[in-house]
C-alpha cells in the first residue's frame, strides 16, 4: 500500500501516505498505535510524533523480526510494552517485518487493542468460578450439617464417614473438571476428559458408560462429540439425533434432566440383545439458558432416582457449559484473526497459514498443486458510481461464486481489496488447468444471469 515494487521504503513518502491513513487504520482494526521502522531500527513513522527518530536496537528487532520473523507480546493495563512504554489498556503489540524479494526492508509495529475481548473472557471465567465457588459452600454445609447432627452414634458416625467420602470423591472429581478450563486443548479433548471423570463416581452406582452429544450447526440435531464404553450399534444411531428423539433429544428439547430406571417407551433407539439399564440425562445450558448439548449416563436397571445425583450432575452440567462457552469464543477469536470479515474466506493471514500446510503434504505425497488468482473487474468504477455498500456486495457475491466453484478441501481466501486466490491438490492437468477455469465462467454468467444487481460480475 505504502511504496512500490521498484522503490524502498521512503520517509517522506510513507511519513506522508501513512499519515493519510492511520486514522481510519486504527478505528477499522483497534489499532491502539502504529509504527514504522527501517530495517535499521529507525522509526521513520508512528502515531505519536515523539516517536519518530528514534532507534530500536532490541535483541528481538535485530534476531527475530530482521530475519523476517513476527514478534507479538501480550500487554496487560498499567504493565510496560517491549519499548518501556506503560500500556493505558490491554493489547499485543505486534512486530511485523516488511519483506521484499526475500530482503528485509522494514517493519511494522502494531499495537492492538484488546481489552474488550480481555474483559468478555474475564467475565466468562468469572461465571465458571463463582458457580464452582457456590457448590463447594454447599457441599462443606452438607458436611458440617451431617456431622452436627451424627453426634455420637455409632450408625450415625458410619453414616457421616460414608456422605464424607462421598463428598470427598465428589470434590476431586469437580476439582479435575474445574482444571479443563486452564486446559489449552481443543473442544473434542477437552470433552473427552469430561466424559471420563462424570462417569468415574463411586457412590453414584454409574456404569462407566456415558456420551455427550452438542447441537449441532444442522438445525434440530444433536451430534454425538464423545462417548464411553458405548458399543457398534449405538455409535453408528447414535451418532446424529433429532431434538425431540430418544431420551437425549428429549432431554435437548425440554432443557430438563431426565431420569428412568428401565428401558421403556421413551427409548426410541433400540436394538437386538440389548441389556437392561436406566439413564441419567442431563442438558448442557448456556448462561443465557441456551441449550449447548446433552449428557446421559448409563446404569443398572432398576435402580432408584437419586435426587442427590441429579443435583450434583446438573451442577457438572453448568460448569462444562461455561468450559464449552470460553472454548467456543477462543475458537471465534482465532477464526476471526484468519477470516475476511466481509466475505467469511481467509484472509492473507489465514492462507499464508494454511497453504503452507497444504503444501507441505503435497511434497511428502508428491502432488500436483493449482494456484489460482482472481481479480474482481471494475470495482473502483462500482465504488465510486454505486456506492461502496453496492462495492461490497459485489466482493460478497464473488467470494460466494469462488465457493460454489472450487472445493471444500481448497483452500480460498480474500487477500485484499478486489484480490482473491485459491490454492488446492490437483488430480489432473485438464482438472486444474481447464475444468476449474471453465466452472468458475460458467458461475459468473448464471450468477449475472439470475441476480439483478446494477452490476455485471468479471
Amino acid at each position: 500500500m505504502f511504496f512500490s515494487e521498484n522503490q524502498d521504503l521512503s520517509k517522506i513518502h510513507v511519513q506522508h501516505t501513512l499519515a493519510q491513513h492511520d486514522k481510519n487504520l486504527q478505528a477499522e482494526f483497534n489499532i491502539e498505535k502504529l509504527k514504522l521502522f527501517l530495517p535499521n531500527g529507525e522509526i521513520i513513522y508512528s502515531s505519536d510524533q515523539k516517536d519518530i527518530g528514534k532507534m530500536n536496537n532490541k535483541r528481538y528487532f535485530t534476531e527475530i523480526v530482521a530475519k523476517g520473523e513476527i514478534y507479538s507480546k501480550v500487554v496487560e493495563k498499567e504493565k510496560k510494552s517491549l519499548e518501556g512504554r506503560k500500556m493505558a489498556v490491554d493489547v499485543v503489540e505486534i512486530y511485523v517485518p516488511i519483506m521484499k524479494a526475500g530482503k528485509f526492508i522494514g517493519a511494522f509495529e502494531i499495537y492492538y487493542d484488546i481489552s474488550k475481548t480481555k474483559a468478555r473472557l474475564n467475565n466468562l471465567m468469572s461465571k465458571v468460578y463463582i458457580v464452582f465457588f457456590i457448590i463447594s459452600c454447599i457441599l462443606l454445609i452438607a458436611i458440617f450439617t451431617i456431622y452436627y447432627r451424627a453426634g455420637k452414634s455409632i450408625s450415625e458416625r458410619k453414616k457421616l464417614d460414608e456422605e464424607q467420602a462421598r463428598n470427598y470423591e465428589t470434590e476431586v472429581v469437580f476439582n479435575n473438571l474445574l482444571q479443563l478450563s486452564l486446559v489449552r486443548t481443543s473442544l473434542d479433548e477437552l470433552l473427552e476428559i469430561f466424559i471420563v471423570n462424570i462417569t468415574s463416581f463411586p457412590w453414584m452406582k454409574v456404569k462407566p458408560t456415558g456420551a455427550l452429544f452438542l447441537v449441532s450447526n444442522d438445525p434440530g440435531i444433536l451430534e454425538l462429540k464423545t462417548q464411553r464404553g458405548l458399543n457398534k450399534e449405538l455409535l453408528s444411531a447414535c451418532a446424529k439425533v433429532p431434538l425431540g428423539k430418544c431420551i437425549c433429544g428429549r432431554t435437548a428439547a425440554s432443557g430438563k434432566s431426565f431420569f428412568c430406571d428401565c428401558i421403556d417407551e421413551d427409548h426410541d433407539i433400540k436394538y437386538e440383545g440389548m441389556e437392561p439399564h436406566g439413564h441419567y440425562s442431563v442438558p448442557i445450558c448456556s448462561s443465557t439458558g441456551n441449550v449447548l448439548g446433552v449428557f446421559t449416563l448409563y446404569t443398572e436397571a432398576g435402580i432408584k432416582y437419586n435426587p442427590r445425583v441429579e443435583e450434583i450432575l446438573i451442577a457438572a452440567s453448568k460448569l462444562l457449559a461455561g468450559i464449552i462457552e470460553r472454548k467456543q469464543l477462543e475458537d471465534q477469536l482465532h477464526n476471526m484473526s484468519i477470516s475476511d470479515e466481509l466475505t467469511g474466506l481467509l484472509n492473507r493471514r489465514g492462507f499464508t497459514t494454511l497453504a503452507q500446510k497444504q503444501l507441505d503434504l503435497a511434497e511428502r505425497n508428491g502432488s500436483r498443486m493449482t494456484l489460482f488468482f482472481i481479480d474482481l473487474d471494475g470495482l473502483k468504477l462500482i465504488n465510486d458510481k454505486l456506492g461502496h455498500e453496492v462495492g461490497d456486495q459485489a466482493i460478497i457475491d464473488t467470494a460466494n461464486i469462488l465457493k460454489e466453484t472450487f472445493r471444500t478441501s481448497d483452500v480460498i481466501a480474500r487477500m485484499g481489496g478486489d484480490e482473491f486466490v485459491t490454492f488446492g491438490i490437483s488430480d489432473s492437468e485438464v482438472e486444474s488447468d481447464t475444468v476449474f477455469s471453465k466452472r468458475l465462467q460458467e458461475n459468473i454468467k448464471i450468477h449475472n444471469a439470475k441476480t439483478r444487481r446494477p452490476y455485471k460480475l468479471s
